[in-house]
């Protein structure tokens, strides 16, 4: 929360005062701003790992689950783990259906 307010008042203050105020060193603030950066990296890379399992899940006619869905993508050059595909599948709701 102090990080976040920080980062609103930057355009008004230096950072090393506002850190002072709020008692907090300048490097936990730009750490934090990198951590930031490499957790919405690590959501853009979740994001199109959903769409291609969900291009595989679609082609599959929803019928293929985590093991082929990864052997597909694995074929295709994306190279996923079974239990990756099984995560991102459980959080996009989708699931093999027997036929």
């Amino acid at each position: 929360m102090i990080y976040k307010f920080i980062a609103r008042q930057k355009a008004e203050f230096p950072v090393n005062i506002l850190c002072r105020v709020c008692k907090v060193s300048s490097s936990s603030y730009y750490a934090y701003l990198n951590r930031q950066d490499d957790i919405k990296a690590r959501n853009d890379i979740a994001d199109e790992l959903k769409s291609k399992i969900k291009q595989s899940y679609e082609r599959s006619r929803c019928a293929y689950g985590a093991p082929r869905i990864a052997a597909d993508l694995n074929k295709h050059g994306t190279h996923i783990s079974r239990a990756k595909v099984a995560r991102l599948l459980v959080s996009m709701g989708l699931s093999a259906k027997c036929i």
